[in-house]
């Protein structure tokens, strides 16, 4: 539980950011010495995970990370010191990631969802903070503006968020479900980042559609959408204070949140957030035709100076068809998970997946995601057997009354035969 908690939470990496130094280094590998025992007194369940689906892409991913480094140190590609140590960490964090998925395995269900509640409340209240009151957390205010809480990068908060209340929904209730909703639509808003707004609605649709959110709750978007202007212009007054009248910053963030209003038009892609990334994806498609098989060992950062920011176009790109299929097979296990915990096509795990992938290409490197993978592919996730909520209390409180009255005439019936 305290290894999920650690590693969940980006504090290795936290501690990272406020001490100025590579401490995470040495806590990954503490903390990988408290799983190897941990596996050890569970031998037979651990080599259980072995014949798991997961445990084989998790085993293909490491090997593949493997193989660039190898192919980096006997090819015809000069890495660069610093890009060496960082294949290098990224193949460790990669070994380790498989320990955390080992640990997810053996886990009490019951435990392990005592910790993601645990962790639910902290990561929407960190990057809040980490907005109003930087310093309390030890850090300063980002050049951009934008919150990350205890993760270095605002993109991968918001995905933290999203990918957090996919796994605790089930376990909350309609009222504490609409508040906590609330506090996670504050934190991913503070973000400013496009595809994690965007995830969150389309988790509260499914929410709703689930009716585990009160369809009451559209009334927030609807009333978003017609005083739109008007908050804008009271947002950018905000910030503009917030932020010490640093223009750029501002603009920066409004252009973010106008964006959603200028969907459909030529003016959403104005910004140069979304150009840059626009250029490299054509750039990289374009590479990518040209080395399908092998790639190029490097990613596009090395030869664009900015990553791809779409996860199959990324690995495609450095890893050639082994990169494609590794997320091919993702959305596999995704999609086989959803059906067998009874969801059908309505597949919250790959619809969120598959969306933040055209937009950010770390879910392989981030262990938030890495337990998430593990969760809901070792169906710790039972949704098929847990009793699912009424539509509403009127048709539960039918629903218990015609149960009172069959089980009433069959005790009646019974009697009677007796009587015979």
């Amino acid at each position: 539980m305290i290894i999920v908690f650690v590693f969940y939470t980006n504090i290795p990496l936290y501690l990272n950011k406020i001490t100025d130094s590579y401490i995470a280094g040495s806590l990954n590998l503490l903390l990988l010495g408290l799983i190897v025992p941990f596996a050890l007194l569970r031998i037979r369940d651990a080599f259980g995970f072995l014949s798991t689906e997961l445990a084989w892409w998790g085993i293909f991913v490491t090997a593949m990370y493997g193989l660039n480094v190898w192919r980096a140190t006997h090819g015809d590609i000069v890495f660069l010191d610093d890009e060496m140590i960082d294949e290098v960490n990224r193949l460790q964090r990669q070994a380790l990631m498989l320990g955390i998925m080992v640990v997810v395995y053996l886990s009490d269900p019951k435990v392990f969802y005592r910790c993601i509640l645990l962790i639910a409340p902290v990561i929407p209240i960190t990057i809040i903070v980490s907005f109003f009151a930087p310093e309390l957390l030890g850090l300063e205010i980002e050049n951009s503006g934008r919150a990350a809480g205890l993760y270095k990068n605002p993109n991968l908060a918001a995905e933290a968020l999203v990918v957090t209340v996919l796994l605790s929904h089930m376990r909350i209730g309609r009222f504490w479900q609409l508040l906590y909703f609330t506090l996670v639509g504050v934190a991913v808003i503070l973000t400013f980042s496009r595809s994690g707004i965007a995830a969150w609605i389309l988790m509260g649709m499914y929410l709703m559609y689930r009716r585990e959110l009160s369809r009451k709750f559209l009334l927030v978007p609807i009333v978003v959408a017609l005083t739109y202007s008007t908050l804008i212009l009271k947002a950018e007054g905000l910030l503009f204070d917030a932020m010490d009248g640093n223009q750029s910053r501002v603009a920066n963030m409004i252009n973010r949140l106008s964006f959603f209003a200028e969907l459909g038009t030529e003016g959403a892609a104005d910004d140069s957030s979304s150009e840059s990334r626009l250029n490299v994806a054509a750039e990289t498609l374009g590479a990518v035709m040209q080395q399908p098989l092998t790639g190029n060992v490097v990613g596009p950062r090395a030869e664009y100076g900015i990553e791809a920011h779409n996860l199959p176009l990324e690995y495609w790109y450095t890893f050639g068809i082994m990169g494609l299929i590794a997320w091919l097979w993702m959305c596999w296990i995704l999609f086989k998970s959803g059906v067998r915990n009874g969801l059908g096509f309505a597949n919250p795990y790959l619809m969120i997946f598959l969306w933040l992938s055209m937009f950010n290409h770390q879910q392989f490197t981030q262990i938030f995601w890495w337990v998430f993978f593990a969760i809901i592919a070792t169906s710790k996730l039972d949704i098929a057997a847990r009793k699912k909520r009424p539509v509403s209390d009127a048709a539960g409180k039918v629903k218990k009354r015609r149960k009172r009255r069959r089980s009433s005439r069959s005790a009646q019936g019974g009697k009677v035969s007796q009587s015979w």
